[in-house]
């Protein structure tokens, strides 16, 4: 287990350290890879697909993989030598989930075929872009992160448009994310001042209320803000695999 007390060092972790660097495998996997290019632009190949020092100084590798491919597919590059499985990160789009393929990686997230391109799409968004980009308003670190993602999960995203009819659309948030699980609940508001951002978090503090006492939530406030158009809450849902 890892230790829950370890101070991390967010900022200093992700400029001198971590990196993170994304590989497809298998042809649906590439298929994808390239939407995603077209669809995420400029920071998503600069962040997560370009290499600037090397190989080895990957820290953190994320696999998009299908169905015809596992762990030994990994290129030489990233052999267990290289890259400890404790920093690979699987994203499995298989028709089923195969978290056996995948044994000893630290985290592997398998992605239900119903919108999932959607799913992995906001994935990338939410995270490793709006979150990950800078600090937010409350306390949400790379070990937080850790923590929601590791071991075999599925993952689905819930996410709503930030406006004047949240609190129906909070009503309308499936069960499954209100269950046992972990879930990052990411807010992204067009008003992060005192007041205004008050009543924006009102309906949402609802939430709270909703969630089963057996499930764990992270919060996460951007630190910047939004166009109104853009702006949103999204949850995060780690549901633990029972294969």
């Amino acid at each position: 287990m890892e230790d829950s007390n370890v101070v991390f060092n967010f900022d200093d972790q992700v400029e001198k350290d971590t990196f993170h660097h994304l590989i497809a495998l298998g042809e649906k996997a590439n298929r994808v890879l390239k939407h995603l290019k077209l669809d995420l632009g400029n920071w998503f190949v600069e962040d997560l697909l370009t290499i600037e020092k090397g190989y080895e100084k990957v820290k953190y590798l994320l696999v998009l993989a299908d169905d015809i491919v596992d762990i030994s597919n990994l290129p030489k590059e990233y052999s267990d030598e290289k890259m400890p499985r404790e920093n690979i990160f699987v994203f499995d789009i298989g028709a089923k989930p195969a978290p056996n393929k995948w044994e000893g990686v630290f985290s592997y997230l398998w992605i239900p075929q119903k919108n999932q391109y959607t799913t992995l799409k906001n994935l990338f968004q939410l995270y490793y872009h709006d979150i990950l980009s800078g600090n937010g308003l409350v306390c949400f670190d790379y070990n937080d992160w850790k923590i929601s993602v590791r071991g075999r999960n599925e993952l689905s995203i819930c996410k709503i448009e930030l406006d004047s009819d949240l609190r129906r659309r909070i009503k309308r948030i499936p069960r499954k994310f209100l269950l046992n699980g972990k879930n990052v609940l990411a807010i992204g508001s067009h008003s992060i001042k005192g007041q205004l951002l008050a009543k924006v978090m009102k309906p949402i503090n609802k939430i709270d209320t909703m969630l089963d006492v057996n499930t764990e939530t992270h919060l996460s406030i951007l630190a910047r803000e939004l166009p109104k158009s853009e702006s949103y809450v999204a949850m995060l849902h780690f549901e633990p695999l029972k294969c």
